[in-house]
């Protein structure tokens, strides 16, 4: 989700069809489906990407279990990524937004900064061979 995917497995558990409706209010798809509580799960997606800008769960009485919008998408024809997120989760008193700024991806790294020293008195077992 974090990456601006759907969580596809909430999605196709074992309930009834999901509906597909266009929002015109947002200009945005809108996939929604029962879940086994009876409330809506139900995410909005854009067109030109199929990238998920809100998840949202709800209970049988139309409250907000929680809720997840991103904005600022930055990014190629391949993958774009929000650059700002928010995550609210009600019941938990939770509700916190993740500005990210300049996203770099498939950075050269070099090998040495995933080389550790062994804690000291550890015994080293040799794999290559």
């Amino acid at each position: 989700l974090l990456l601006g995917c759907a969580p596809w497995d909430r999605f196709t558990q074992d309930h009834p069809p999901p509906t597909l409706i266009w929002n015109r209010q947002t200009g945005r798809y809108r996939l929604t489906i029962k879940t086994p509580k009876k409330g809506n799960l139900w995410m909005e997606i854009r067109a030109t990407d199929f990238a998920v800008e809100i998840l949202q769960e709800e209970s049988s009485q139309g409250e907000r279990i929680y809720r997840y919008e991103t904005k600022r998408w930055q990014g190629g024809p391949e993958r774009a990524l929000p650059q700002w997120r928010r995550f609210i989760w009600p019941a938990k008193d939770l509700a916190f937004s993740l500005d990210v700024g300049d996203t770099q991806r498939n950075v050269e790294v070099p090998n040495t900064l995933f080389t550790l020293p062994a804690p000291e008195g550890s015994q080293l077992i040799p794999l290559d061979g």
